[in-house]
Order: C-alpha cells, then structure tokens, then sequence
C-alpha cells in the first residue's frame, strides 16, 4: 500500500469536533433519516430521494397484463411504420411522461411529426400518427397470447 505514513499524518491533522459541531451533524443526520423513513411510506415518485422511486420500489405481478406506448405513422403510400423515440428526438420514459397530454391535445403528434421530418430528411413523408397502446398477457412472467393495441390518439396531416 502507499501512503501509509501520509494518511496517517493526514488522519492526525485532521481537526477535531466540538462537541455543538457534533450535536449539528447528529441533528442533520436525524433530520434525513426522518425524512427517509416519511418518504418510503407516504411520499411520491416526485420527492425522490425522500420518496420512493417505484419503478424499482414496486414489482409486477407474474401473471396478468404489461402494457407500453409506441408511435406509428402512416406514410403518404399508406404504409405503416414503426416510430422509434431517435426518429423525432424523445426517449421512450418522456414520450410515456407526455401521454395525458397527445389524449387531450392530438395536434401534439402533428410537432413529433415535424420533428421526425427534421431529423430523418430522406425519410418517408407521414400524413398520420398514431400513439397506440399495446397490451400483453402474462404468464409466470413470460408473454402468453398474442399483444393487443387500441390508438389512443391520432393527428392526420
């Protein structure tokens, strides 16, 4: 190991605590920890990191359904694609975040639109998104039958 006579001279030097210095560190201390403890039981995905952060504080059950959102569009020769988030600039979790939002306002598809043309310049032209939700039976934790989709909303060119 190195530095064995210089930690230890470091250790040395270092100042001691007065005894209000420690009652003030214990008072910090008590006060984090409540707020730990208020937070696990009462608090919010907002609060975090005195609330739980659910997405790793809760687990799914093994049998019953997973759901997830994607973006499909049609193309002007009536195909219909896939979206990824890289196509128009959001990440799955801020697409999902913004879900009440393209309900009540579907006009908000026509901006991921825009921003699909912006980033993919030879891409197909879209005169349609869909933001559909996707449904999976589970069993034992695996996918059982086949997924199912509803369009939660849509804006059309």
């Amino acid at each position: 190991m190195q530095g064995g006579a210089a930690d230890s001279a470091a250790v040395a030097a270092a100042p001691e605590l007065t005894g209000g210095a420690r009652r003030a560190r214990l008072a910090v201390a008590a006060v984090v920890f409540v707020l730990l403890l208020a937070g696990t039981a009462w608090g919010q995905d907002d609060q975090f990191p005195f609330g739980p952060f659910r997405m790793y504080a809760t687990r799914q059950r093994l049998d019953g359904t997973t759901s997830w959102y994607q973006l499909e569009a049609t193309t002007v020769d009536g195909q219909r694609i896939f979206l990824p988030g890289a196509a128009y600039g959001l990440r799955r979790a801020e697409l999902e975040g913004q879900i009440p939002r393209f309900v009540a306002d579907p006009g908000l598809l026509g901006q991921l639109a825009y921003a699909y043309e912006v980033r993919q310049p030879g891409g197909p032209d879209l005169v349609e998104v869909h933001l559909v939700k996707w449904r999976q039976p589970l069993e034992g934790g695996r996918p059982s039958g086949d997924p199912t989709s509803k369009t939660v909303a849509s804006w059309r060119r």
